[in-house]
């Protein structure tokens, strides 16, 4: 007696990555394992199997599972398992922009404030992030001239901030 057993097939989620506040990506799957020229196409596999992941548009930066599932597939030849994947979000991209602001000689430097790029996300604003620290090195008795204004590093768990200086006159 000669026996054939049924060969390793594996549905594999593919893994998948966006950005903060997008859409999650269309979900897509691969199979491992088809020999003798057996595909899908050539009725080797019938059904559809599941795929979905718990991440929405407003979940934070991180990694989450897509999870894979073999719903009803079924064949002859084939005894089939599913593979998770991930689902990475990446922080969203942020630009923060110290204004230019400008004084006289002698004067106090005026209170410095600051622009956000077009970067947020899923209905976010600038009260998302920590107030960002603004600061001159410019005080009442420097002379007339240019001066930087910079801009700390900005931390957030759900943009990449980069900071652009101003200038004070």
């Amino acid at each position: 007696t000669l026996t054939i057993s049924k060969a390793a097939l594996t549905v594999a989620a593919d893994n998948k990555s966006r950005f903060y506040g997008s859409a999650n990506p269309t979900l897509t799957y691969r199979y491992i394992g088809f020999v003798n020229g057996d595909s899908t196409t050539t009725g080797a596999v019938t059904g559809t199997p599941t795929i979905s992941t718990t991440a929405l548009n407003t979940s934070n930066a991180g990694s989450y599972p897509i999870t894979m599932g073999t719903g009803n597939l079924a064949s002859t030849n084939y005894a089939i398992t599913a593979a998770n994947g991930t689902l990475t979000v990446n922080k969203a991209l942020l630009t923060v922009t110290a204004r230019d602001s400008s004084r006289a000689y002698g004067a106090a430097n005026p209170t410095f404030t600051a622009t956000y790029g077009d970067g947020f996300a899923a209905g976010d604003g600038p009260g998302t992030l920590p107030t960002p620290v603004i600061t001159c090195l410019a005080t009442a008795t420097s002379p007339g001239g240019t001066y930087p204004i910079r801009i700390a590093p900005v931390t957030s768990p759900d943009y990449a901030v980069s900071v652009a200086d101003g200038s004070l006159t």
